[in-house]
């Protein structure tokens, strides 16, 4: 009975967060209120705290969420025995899968929504932080990625991991940017080409010592 308790417990939170997301990226998040978000996703306001002590708290949860969804290949890539697997093929598909994200319309929303955030006073400098934090999260695994590849024997000795790191991530940041404010359209088939051209760069002496 405490297993199932707790099993619901989560599927009402899952739910709460999945409607505030729709909710944010409809109205904004200056405009989206705990009351708002209760109402439409069915459940009491005491439901709504039970879950997220504030607006901050429950937009931070749902930032941790949606990025969890993507951890779970890089958590499967660090479990799996390195020498049995090409390093690289598996950023490369890493890599590939955040095409994911631009595929779904409310995702370009929520993460425009999130982008302005960290430029204007509408959220509190918590908030602000988290998106740091997260930013700088992925950083290290991109990094992590190409240190193992490197130990691995798979790209060159001397690569500066940094470097190629820092790079790897401007890429992806700038891309993202130009998608979700219209800059660029076909994703799928730019989006790929892309991480091609990321791939054959790590390889090249661009990023040597």
């Amino acid at each position: 009975m405490v297993r199932r308790t707790r099993e619901d417990a989560q599927k009402t939170k899952e739910h709460i967060l999945n409607v505030a997301k729709t909710l944010f990226c409809e109205n904004g998040y200056e405009k989206t209120n705990l009351s708002y978000i209760a109402e439409k996703a069915g459940v009491t306001r005491g439901a709504i705290y039970w879950h997220f002590e504030n607006k901050d708290e429950l937009f931070m949860e749902l930032w941790k969420y949606l990025v969890r969804k993507e951890d779970n290949f890089f958590e499967e890539f660090i479990n799996l025995k390195i020498d049995h697997v090409s390093v690289l093929n598996q950023f490369e598909s890493w890599l590939s899968s955040f095409k994911n994200n631009f595929n779904n319309e409310e995702n370009v929303v929520f993460f425009k929504i999130l982008d302005s955030l960290t430029k204007t006073n509408n959220a509190s400098e918590r908030v602000k932080q988290l998106i740091l934090e997260e930013s700088n999260s992925f950083i290290e695994k991109i990094k992590m990625f190409i240190q193992i590849a490197k130990n691995n024997g798979e790209l060159p000795i001397d690569l500066d991991v940094e470097l190629a790191g820092n790079y790897v991530f401007s890429v992806i940041h700038g891309y993202f940017h130009s998608y979700i404010y219209g800059l660029t359209k076909d994703v799928g088939k730019c989006w790929d080409k892309i991480v091609k051209l990321v791939m054959s760069n790590l390889n090249s002496d661009y990023f040597s010592n």
